[in-house]
């Protein structure tokens, strides 16, 4: 009788404490990317700031292929190293700048954009410019999204 209630006892303190564990391990580990799995393609992109001279020709190229991304299921997700993480242009609150660009070995000071495909994978990585056109036209080659622009047409 004492050792069943040591075990009912110790059990759920013992639950709760791997619990913790796994959260502190999770919230640690950067933006959770497989929420957009089978449902988006990320593109990370990584700048100074948001006002940045360099990241200005980015945000205007953004907003004029905003068609262009949507077709293609495209997540935006801005990461700068003032701390702002900003997901389609919406702020995140709580996200670690820092940890993301450990997350995606970033250095600072350059412009990097990195494309994870709807599977997950890394697809492309572009350091030091963004050209939306060469991400596009790998989009559109890859089967998942060939599948998709045959069911539009259909």
């Amino acid at each position: 009788m004492k050792m069943n209630t040591i075990m009912r006892t110790i059990i759920p303190v013992a639950i709760g404490i791997f619990i913790s564990l796994d959260s502190n391990a999770n919230a640690n580990a950067g933006i959770d990317l497989i929420q957009y799995y089978w449902k988006n393609r990320p593109l990370l992109l990584f700048a100074h700031s948001p006002e940045a001279p360099a990241y200005q020709p980015v945000v205007k190229d953004l907003n004029a292929r905003s068609d262009q991304i949507a077709d293609r299921d495209m997540v935006i997700i801005e990461v700068f190293e003032t701390g702002l993480v900003r997901v389609d242009a919406k702020p995140v609150p709580g996200e670690n700048a820092d940890d993301l660009r450990r997350q995606f070995s970033v250095t600072e000071g350059m412009l990097t954009a990195i494309l994870v495909g709807k599977d997950g994978g890394r697809k492309l990585r572009q350091t030091g410019r963004l050209d939306l056109g060469e991400i596009f036209d790998l989009i559109d080659t890859m089967p998942m999204r060939q599948r998709e622009m045959r069911n539009k047409s259909e």
